[in-house]
This record gives structure tokens, sequence and C-alpha cells, in this order.
């Protein structure tokens, strides 16, 4: 599309006048049409319409390309030994073993913070009864000491008591001996009533009367007072008791102290974990909460790996079956082992019931020095072995109908084959029949 040009304005043609017309009026003007307000549209939609069309042709007229072949991975079977084990994962604990823990101590101050001054060094064997760790015992020393001054105060109070028990006895025994001698006189003075007035023998009647029940009510007030004696020295004593068993307890908590050994075997630290998340071995100097663990005694000859395998597996092993052991603490070492132990349950996430697993406990029967708890490890149970067979990967394994089959690789193309499987370890698979060695299978 060009530009847009103005139409200049038409001018009509001039008659001439003749002699017999009139004279002509003036030339009309006629307007020019009003411009186009929205020609770009148009022309961007003429410029769209070009394009593809364009396209399409340039398009159309390319030449289409060649199909790609095509491609088959293939691999030939070998012939060869196969063994199937199942790898077990987990961590080596002991059977037989003792925690030692801090003790609880339960005079004052019972939940506080106890200090290690001494204890048997991480690896090395203890014997049974030999002391393995010692606490400060300076505090509970101090509290016994407190405990015994008290226990000879009630002691000394008992004796002092005793004392004075003795010496209240001893005056109502002479208050008493004292009223038998006035009821005495009072009686022979009665006895003088026959020369005396009327007046003087009621006075003595009197005095006869009021002897007499003085006498009685001290008689009566011996046995009161001994009753009342023996129930205060009884609490006394019960005080004593009590303290006695105070300090034969704080005594304990001192012996408590000094820990020994309940059991003959390794001596291994606990960890420690200290603020920001590290972990380190118990050492001398460490403050331990009451009955904190803070060491193991173990009996190294019944070492373990306790572990989980697939529940796809469980039904192929067996109690009694070898196995072989590493540490991976320890690349290159391994032990041997037999599986002593298989969960009848299978455990697993809730979020799914599919994967489960099933806890499985391998016992290591030559365990040495480096086999301590708590360190990872694997075990390895063979289940079967195939010997010279032929091998191919399992990929190239295909199932249809409840039968295996193969793709052979021939001149004209791929042959399918049945095949009869012996063993399979996941990877690689043993065939029976069916395949010979150094033919080629398809394997995608």
């Amino acid at each position: 599309m060009g530009r847009l040009k103005t139409a200049m304005p038409a001018v009509l043609p001039i008659p001439v006048p003749t002699p017999d017309q009139p004279a002509p009026q003036k030339p009309t003007v006629v307007p020019p049409p009003p411009p186009r307000r929205h020609g770009w549209k148009a022309a961007a939609a003429l410029l769209t319409v070009v394009g593809a069309v364009a396209l399409w042709y340039f398009m159309d007229t390319r030449p289409p390309n060649p199909p790609a072949a095509a491609q088959f991975q293939t691999a030939a079977a070998r012939r060869g030994n196969i063994e199937y084990r199942v790898r077990i994962t987990g961590n080596t604990v002991a059977r037989h073993f003792a925690n030692i823990t801090a003790p609880h101590l339960r005079g004052p101050g019972s939940s506080r913070e106890l200090n290690l001054m001494s204890v048997a060094a991480s690896g090395t064997r203890v014997n049974q009864g030999e002391v393995v760790a010692e606490f400060d015992p300076q505090n509970t020393r101090d509290t016994v000491d407190d405990e015994l001054a008290i226990l000879k105060d009630y002691e000394n109070s008992i004796k002092r008591r005793i004392a004075e028990q003795a010496v209240d006895t001893g005056n109502l025994e002479q208050q008493l001996h004292v009223a038998q001698a006035s009821l005495d006189k009072a009686k022979l003075d009665f006895r003088t009533t026959a020369i005396r007035t009327s007046i003087d023998r009621e006075l003595l009647q009197l005095s006869v009367d009021e002897a007499q029940a003085a006498y009685r009510e001290l008689q009566a007030d011996i046995p009161r007072t001994r009753i009342s004696q023996r129930a205060d020295l009884r609490n006394l004593e019960i005080s004593r008791d009590m303290q006695k068993l105070r300090v034969d307890r704080f005594q304990d908590d001192l012996s408590r102290l000094t820990i020994r050994a309940p059991m003959s075997g390794l001596a291994v630290m606990q960890t420690l974990f200290q603020p920001g998340g590290e972990q380190r071995q118990i050492q001398v100097g460490d403050r331990v909460s009451p009955r904190q663990p803070f060491m193991k005694i173990i009996d190294s000859s019944t070492m373990e790996v306790e572990g989980v395998i697939n529940q796809a597996d469980s039904g192929k092993v067996r109690i009694g079956q070898d196995a072989v052991i590493g540490l991976d603490a320890y690349p290159g070492v391994t032990y041997t082992g037999k599986v002593s132990r298989i969960g009848a349950l299978a455990t697993g996430p809730r979020q799914s019931y599919f994967i489960r697993t099933v806890p499985i406990v391998v016992q290591i029967t030559n365990a040495d020095g480096k086999v301590i708890p708590d360190l990872s490890a694997w075990a390895e149970v063979p289940i079967g072995e195939a010997e010279d067979a032929i091998i191919v990967p399992t990929q190239a394994i295909r199932h249809s109908g409840g039968e295996a089959f193969v793709e052979v690789k021939t001149a004209a193309g791929f042959e399918r084959r049945a095949v009869k499987i012996s063993l399979s370890n996941g990877p690689s698979t043993a065939i029976e029949e069916g395949l010979k060695d150094g033919e080629e299978v398809r394997i995608n």
C-alpha cells in the first residue's frame, strides 16, 4: 500500500457565453472525500496473510527428512558362574552385655550431676569385681559426717534421758516413802483418840484420811510416770534408729560412687552429646547425670549384626545359614557368621505399606578386638550358585504367558526363543536351557 494522497478539488470547465445566452455563473468547487482513519489495520492484515502464504509454501516445498533407522542393543551370552546373595545392612551389637550407669544417690542433692574422677579406658578388658569408675565422693562424705554427728547427739540424748528418768523415779519413790511415813504417823496419832476430845478425834481422822489419799495418789503416779518415761525413751530410740537408717543410706551412697564390673568383658565408653550437636566419648572430668549410661561391658565373643532385609528376600533366608560380614570402619576386613534370628513380622514406614523390611540378626563367629558395638556393618548370605552356566543380562529376559523367552539375533533379524532360568541375582541371570554360549540377545 502506498501513501494516501489528498484529492485535489475538481474544477468544472467555464462555458463561453453567447449573445443569446445569459452570463455564466461562478464555477462550483466539489470538496474531496474525507481521508480514511484506519488504513494501517488493513495494511497489517494484508502483510499477515502474505507472510502466512509464504511460510506455508516454504514448508510445503522442503524435502522430507528420511526416517531414522531403528537401533537395537544386544549382549552376548557367556559361560560362567553366578551367585545369588542377600545383603543385610545394620549395626554391630553384643548379645551379652552390662550397662554401667551413674548412681542415683538418695541423699540431699540426689539430682545433681556427678563428677567422674576415674574410668577404665575404652577398649580395655576388665574382670568381674574390678573397679571401672569412680565419682567424686567429697559431698557424700560431708553428708555422712553430718549424719553421724546427728546420730551421736541422739545417742547422747537417750543416755541423758535415761539418767533424768532415773532421778525422777527416785524422787517419786522418796515421796512415796515420805507419804508412807506420814500415813503411819497419822495412824499412830489416831490410836490416842480414847483420851482425846471429840474434836481432836475428828481432826486425827482427817489427818489419817489425808495421808492415806496422798499415799495412794503417789502409788498410782509411779506406774503412770514409768509408762510415760518408757514412751518418751522409745520416742528417742525411734528417732535414733531412723537416723541410723539415714546414715546407712548415705554410707551406701558413698559405696555406690565406686563402680565395679558386674561381669568380665570389654569396656566400651558411651558417647556424650555436647551443645551444638557434637558427640564424643565420656572421659575423666565429665559431669554425668544420675542413671545416665556412660559405659558398656560387653562379651566380645557374642557380637552380632542387627539389620534388615527386604521382605521379598526374607523367605529365602534360613536360621543357621553361613554369612560373610564386613565393617564400614575397616574396609577389606571380613568375618564369618551365621544367621541366628529372623523377625516374624515385616516393618516399614506408615506412609507406604508396600516397602517393608524384616529384622534379622547375624552372629559373628570369629570376632576380634576391632568389633565393638554401634559400628555400621553389612552381611551377605549366599542363597544359591550356578556353575558353568550360560549367563545373560536380566534385561534380556521377557515373560509372556507364564514363560520366559529371549530374542536372539540372527541373519534374518531377531528370533524369539523360550528359555529355562536356573538362577538370577538381579543384574545377571543364568539360563539352563534354550541358549548357547556366544549368541547375542536383544536387551532393549
